[in-house]
């Protein structure tokens, strides 16, 4: 058997591991866990909170010790909750600086900490971002008042600020929130329908190199699968960056290799491909 040339496998969730239909393919399935079979390690790296990856992890099979990594890298545990690995929240000031500026131009927000997530319930007529997001993710929420007055109330840590809103509106949101925080947060998306907020301490690329200390290997050993713009630093960090053939044209761009689209097994063909 040969030696593995890649030993850490970062990959993306929605879009890029995940069918369109939510599901994991079999033969993704199969392929993961003949590489962790080899001595691989493979971390799901997703900007999904980290119940929800924990929850879609369950489903591969693999050993309880393989690391976890959520709200794009700010959090990083063991799948099993025995080690907390790494944790750079968003923080309590930045956080509320965000939510009150989403409060004053009337944005959906929702924020997170380590286990849950926290919105508003909208006005009628109003589209129910957060639980058609519960649904999707599987995971459960709570509902309060106002956000900001949650922060207040509890000087929460947060982890992340989510907001959501029709696509060609998301675009605007990115380039303000980017704007307005500069080097102090990282603003980036993995959706048409979100902007994301989180801390500039944090990120999928910071992810694998942490893996990779850990692990004692070098970010050389380590092939990154993506699709969207939150996968971009990963994708261009990793000794072997991967695209899904249904990613966005920047990720195509900044790729070294595309395998298949999500739909179409990417994620396995590219795990045979370099690492059985």
């Amino acid at each position: 058997m040969r030696e593995l040339k890649y030993k850490l496998v970062s990959c993306d969730m929605d879009d890029t591991l995940l069918k369109s239909d939510n599901t994991i393919s079999q033969r993704n399935l199969f392929a993961i866990r003949e590489f962790e079979k080899r001595g691989g390690v493979f971390m799901v790296n997703t900007g999904r909170m980290h119940a929800s990856a924990v929850k879609r992890v369950g489903e591969l099979g693999l050993d309880s010790a393989t690391p976890v990594s959520a709200f794009q890298g700010a959090m990083i545990s063991r799948f099993n909750g025995a080690e907390l690995m790494f944790y750079k929240p968003l923080g309590y000031e930045m956080s509320l600086k965000v939510v009150e500026e989403a409060e004053r131009l009337g944005i959906y927000a929702q924020i997170y900490d380590k286990n849950d997530f926290y919105f508003v319930p909208p006005a009628p007529g109003m589209p129910d971002y957060g639980r058609l997001y519960a649904e999707r993710c599987g995971v459960e929420y709570k509902n309060v008042p106002s956000l900001s007055g949650h922060l207040r109330k509890t000087k929460m840590d947060c982890v992340k600020v989510l907001l959501m809103d029709e696509p060609e509106k998301v675009k605007g949101h990115l380039q303000y929130f980017g704007k307005m925080l500069g080097n102090s947060a990282i603003v980036n998306t993995s959706s048409p329908y979100m902007c994301e907020i989180f801390s500039a301490g944090a990120g999928k690329d910071v992810a694998c190199d942490e893996i990779c200390r850990l692990m004692g290997i070098t970010i050389a050993q380590c092939m990154a699968i993506g699709d969207s713009m939150n996968d971009y630093t990963m994708i261009r960090h990793a000794g072997l960056g991967v695209a899904v053939s249904n990613a966005l044209p920047e990720i195509l761009k900044a790729a070294k290799y595309i395998t298949d689209s999500n739909n179409d097994d990417g994620v396995a063909k590219a795990i045979e491909r370099f690492c059985l």
